[in-house]
């Protein structure tokens, strides 16, 4: 369909010739590569408003002329009218075929080029043009953007606030045969406030329009990609639920000082466009910077448990510290696709559940979010220790965002729980979902670990415990094989901080297999091989895939935190919120440390650059900390963190490394936490467009 919009101002045979213009390049300019996403591979929002934002910004010249925007190839058989095509040999084409590998070419006969509203989306959106068969129709037009196989149509009674709180960066206005836009942001400061501000494109270029309001758009309809992921799902917030609030710790990756919207939404248990409650708006021209939104600024009301998502244009990552009762935990906001294993999937791995028989001790619970794109059935399946057979829980219908709490007391076991063991969780339809446990000790001791939804054959535990500082502190490792065969070789090697080898513990021998979804742990209290070393490292092979989580538990001092085992090292992390002293502007004192392992076997020299709230860099020294670690050494940062410091840590490394974060609240009875240290996505790391995939 045509975009008549776009071509108000030109008539046909007019507009004929600006294509002409607009296809031809010059060879002093070099385009954006091809996006990478197919039409049905998951995209986040971050890299939607990526892609806006450069094609917004390329520019090349023709004839004397500057033009904005993306030009591309649609091929012979568009039905676009207001497009002319270019006769056999068009040199656009030639320059086109070599950088973008498109079949368009003048050996077809002839082929066309240009820019108009509706392919802009389709390229922001990630539809691929290496995919497009004959005849090489590569752009959805302005009515099959509202197709229900490519988007979603968004409800709503109201336009504000109904779309202002089910709509984020990503989604699109559209008015069939008209003209689309991409929306940005709805602005809480414009007047009258939420103006939608969005992305368009019309002739020959590309722009942000921060003026054209709700009038530009009426009679436009919303609608939302339905491969778009949102950037981070939280799984559990809460505000006045049994006495635990949350609080989100999110960062801006950006390095470089940008403009930026960042956007936080969260949803009733039940989820759906039904279910957004509220959000909260952010612009900033900042770097490195961190947000602290506790849940109850958003008012969900008293009694307040569901999951809440995060989207901004530069990237992010995040940590939810939850509170309540003395006690504290901490997790990490969950990507929908990492490198690292901590990110949504349609199955995911728990590898330790716990339950003491009689109802006291050890118990684990899990909070799952459906983070897909339709609604799913969620099933807990419990591979108990003590060999009976699994033990499946299935909630139906879980919506988009909605949240749902697994108990292993509600599983029909016939009887009590096993003591121990690990969990499958999985989903029909296969959707993503994002999932945590929280695992206490007579409700006076917590601690809570992200779901894995990948595995690998080496992992990386950076701190194990026995009797540490001689306080009391021991550590259990629990591992799950998530292959397909039963493991016959699990070895645990533990290293001195120092990368001197101790010993190494079997968890799985030819003799002793470990079958697939089962879980096998080394209570580091009672292991003969550590005795002598109270703090220790730990790479943990395997000839099958496995995932693993750390407990470490001080039953003297009453304290309990857990993190996940890395299934891979990086040469750049992020720990989103380390926090250490006092002050005025935070509740209660704090402690922090930061252990970090190097995962090769080669001299490593590791960074750690702190930064405030702000984003502004600690004067040096101290900042940056640094590391020189041995093969397979590890540092323990406590003294060197600064007193009063309340921020973010990046760590840049010349080799791979493992990372946690460690907190504790002073305040509290026990308010230890740790978490491991996830990727830092951002648009400085993203690198150029398509970049990004699952």
């Amino acid at each position: 369909m045509s975009c008549s919009k776009c071509f108000r101002l030109l008539s046909t045979r007019a507009w004929a010739g600006w294509v002409v213009l607009l296809i031809v390049w010059l060879g002093t300019q070099t385009l954006l590569p091809a996006v990478a996403q197919t039409g049905s591979t998951p995209i986040s929002r971050h890299t939607v408003l990526y892609h806006a934002r450069r094609y917004v910004e390329y520019t090349y010249q023709y004839q004397g002329r500057p033009y904005n925007s993306f030009p591309y190839c649609w091929g012979y058989g568009d039905s676009i009218d207001n497009i002319g095509d270019a006769g056999p040999g068009c040199g656009f084409c030639d320059w086109f075929q070599d950088r973008l590998r498109t079949p368009c070419s003048p050996e077809q006969g002839w082929c066309s080029c240009g820019a108009d509203c509706s392919g802009y989306v389709s390229r922001v959106w990630g539809k691929r043009i290496e995919d497009c068969p004959p005849p090489y129709e590569c752009k959805w037009g302005t009515c099959s953007l509202d197709d229900t196989a490519v988007s979603t149509l968004i409800p709503s009674a109201n336009p504000d606030p109904d779309l202002v709180h089910r709509m984020r960066m990503g989604d699109i206005f559209d008015d069939c045969g008209n003209h689309v836009v991409l929306l940005y942001y709805f602005n809480p400061d414009s007047t009258p406030a939420n103006r939608p501000i969005y992305y368009e494109e019309v002739p020959p270029r590309a722009r942000r329009n921060e003026t054209g309001g709700w009038g530009y758009i009426a009679g436009y309809a919303p609608y939302r990609y339905n491969e778009i992921r949102d950037d981070l799902y939280l799984p559990w917030l809460s505000h006045a639920w049994y006495g635990w609030e949350s609080i989100l710790f999110a960062r801006n990756n950006n390095d470089t000082p940008v403009d930026y919207v960042f956007q936080h939404t969260i949803y009733t248990a039940g989820g759906d466009d039904a279910g957004a409650i509220n959000n909260k708006t952010y612009r900033r021209t900042k770097a490195d910077d961190l947000w602290e939104l506790p849940t109850a600024n958003l008012q969900p009301g008293n009694f307040y448990r569901g999951g809440g998502v995060v989207a901004a244009d530069t990237g992010d990552s995040a940590v939810v510290y939850i509170k309540g009762n003395s006690q504290a935990m901490a997790y990490s906001g969950v990507y929908p696709f990492d490198s690292l294993g901590q990110a949504s999937a349609s199955t995911l791995y728990m590898p330790a559940f716990l339950y003491t028989q009689g109802g006291n001790g050890y118990r684990s619970k899990i909070f799952v979010q459906n983070a897909g794109k339709t609604a799913t059935d969620v099933t807990a399946t419990y591979y108990g220790d003590d060999g009976s057979p699994p033990c499946s829980h299935t909630i139906r219908n879980l919506a988009p965002w909605g949240t749902t709490i697994f108990d292993v007391k509600a599983c029909g076991w016939g009887g009590s729980p096993p003591a121990a063991g690990a969990v499958l969780l999985s989903t029909n339809p296969p959707q993503s979902i994002a999932a945590l446990t929280l695992e206490h000790v007579y409700w006076n001791r917590l601690g809570g670990y992200n779901a894995s939804s990948q595995g690998a054959t080496v992992l990386y535990a950076p701190e194990l415990l026995k009797n540490a500082w001689g306080m009391g502190w021991y550590s259990a490792l629990h591992v799950m094989n998530v292959g397909g065969s039963a493991a016959r070789d699990i070895q645990v090697h533990y290293y001195t901080y120092g990368g001197a080898s101790i010993c190494t513990d079997y968890l799985a021998t030819p003799t002793n297999l470990l079958l697939p979804n089962r879980h096998r742990a080394i209570d580091h209290g009672g292991s003969t091989c550590v005795s002598g070393y109270d703090l220790f490292s730990a790479v943990i092979t395997s000839d099958q895939p496995i995932v693993a989580v750390v407990n470490e538990d001080n039953a003297l001092y009453g304290d309990f935190q857990a993190y996940n085992a890395a299934i891979a090292g990086q040469s750049r992390l992020v720990l989103p919120i380390i926090r250490k002293g006092s002050s005025p502007h935070w509740e209660d004192d704090w402690a922090a440390s930061i252990i970090v392992q190097n995962a090769t076997a080669a001299q490593n020299h590791v960074e750690l650059r702190l930064y405030d709230q702000a984003g502004n860099p600690l004067p040096s020294p101290p900042n940056p900390l640094l590391c020189d670690l041995a093969p397979q050494a590890s540092c323990l940062l406590y003294n060197e963190i600064p007193n009063n410091f309340s921020g973010s840590v990046v760590i840049v490394a010349r080799q791979p490394v493992a990372a946690l974060g460690s907190l504790f609240n002073n305040n509290l009875s026990d308010g230890a936490m740790k978490y491991t240290a996830v990727e830092a996505k951002g648009v400085s790391t993203l690198g150029l467009p398509g970049e990004e995939v699952p």
